[in-house]
């Protein structure tokens, strides 16, 4: 049996950030409304998977609801948000791409019934709030998702995330969905909202549609954005978007994939989950390839083994220079400093397999004098050998 989680354990691992938000600062305003946000990490809430642990989540939570009112028991913090009596409800997300972590919304379930709310009187719900008799005769009202982009209103933030107690959502649309603050003055939302939860577990910092989701454009945070102004807690969520995307994607809006290199490269764990990311809907799409163009097909991969791709081939070449060529190269072609060059070619090992270690028969060239002997060796050999292409 797994021993219980000790705050002590929790906080190993554990960073937080308390923000405190200005808000409704202007010539007209005489006086900022200040407002706090607390955001938790966890270096462990997420396995290589992706998959949440449920106890370092609750953790999570605890932490960031009982900084944010200064409470140091977690019951006693919620019980300042929500009373005994009252009904609950809890907008979630079910978007199937990233939807709210049902961990997420059990952990919140569980302090509002330590706080004294009956479970029959708290509900789960998206699509159907506004017509959902529990969320009707709501007296309070959690509210939580998972941060990513939008394609019309920039990103789905806790505000965005209300637009299904509007009658219309399409006609919240209009204008970068700039009116989406008004659905918080609907009498079933008004005034109701007692805490907002940003899951900022694995964001999505960039899409190209409606609906567009990629693994590619998704990272393991493994944050909470935790606040009661909604506004403010948005603000934080789209800096951290706005911050990765600066990171990672060019000018263009495709990945930076230099940037990305400097990121990851020398980093296993992030090179490791990177790989996880995209090497799956790459074998995919190869796959998709070979069968809509039959025939014979070369495939230019330097991770060929690694991904699994030599299963495809009738044969490999393997392309293979000294590390002091390719360090040189990584200088000239990428301005690579020396301890980026070595850290990329570390992170490069087993590529290609030992002479009698693949499953396919597997062809060396030397490249270590140009392009042009590459090319005259590649020839002879594929020659010598009959390799049709």
């Amino acid at each position: 049996m797994t021993p219980p989680l000790t705050r002590r354990d929790f906080l190993k691992g554990t960073t937080v950030v308390l923000f405190g938000a200005s808000l409704g600062a202007g010539q007209d305003v005489p006086a900022a409304k200040k407002t706090r946000v607390v955001l938790v990490r966890h270096r462990d809430v997420l396995d290589d998977n992706s998959a949440v642990n449920p106890d370092i989540l609750q953790g999570m939570l605890d932490e960031a609801v009982t900084r944010l009112l200064d409470e140091s028991d977690p019951v006693k913090a919620f019980g300042k948000l929500v009373k005994p009596g009252e009904t609950v409800g809890i907008k979630s997300n079910v978007w199937s791409y990233l939807p709210t972590p049902r961990e997420l919304e059990s952990a919140i379930q569980k302090r509002l019934v330590d706080a004294g709310v009956a479970a029959d009187r708290i509900g789960i719900d998206d699509h159907t709030v506004a017509s959902n008799p529990l969320f009707v005769n709501a007296t309070s009202l959690i509210n939580t998702r998972p941060l990513r982009t939008h394609y019309l209103a920039g990103m789905s933030g806790c505000i965005k995330n209300y637009i299904m107690f509007a009658p219309s959502q399409e006609a919240l649309h209009p204008d970068s969905c700039a009116d989406l603050g008004s659905v918080f003055k609907l009498p079933i939302v008004k005034d109701k909202t007692r805490l907002n939860i940003l899951c900022a577990l694995t964001p999505q910092f960039h899409g190209r549609g409606p609906h567009h989701f990629s693994r590619r454009y998704v990272w393991s945070y493994k944050g909470l954005i935790v606040g009661q102004d909604p506004v403010a807690v948005d603000t934080i969520g789209l800096r951290l978007i706005m911050a990765k995307r600066r990171e990672v994607l060019g000018p263009d809006g495709e990945v930076d994939r230099k940037a990305l290199g400097r990121r990851v490269f020398g980093k296993r764990g992030e090179l490791d989950a990177l790989e996880r990311i995209v090497h799956p809907r790459m074998v995919e799409r190869v796959r998709e390839e070979l069968v809509a163009e039959p025939g014979p097909a070369v495939l230019n991969a330097a991770l060929l083994f690694r991904m699994g791709l030599d299963r495809l081939c009738g044969a490999v070449l393997c392309v293979r220079a000294p590390w002091w060529a390719r360090l040189a190269r990584a200088h000239q072609r990428d301005g690579l400093p020396l301890w980026q060059g070595l850290a990329r070619i570390a992170s490069q090992r087993g590529i290609c397999p030992k002479l009698h270690g693949a499953g396919v028969d597997t062809y060396y060239i030397d490249n270590d004098r140009g392009v042009d002997a590459l090319r005259e060796r590649t020839l002879r050999l594929l020659r010598e050998k009959r390799l049709e292409l």
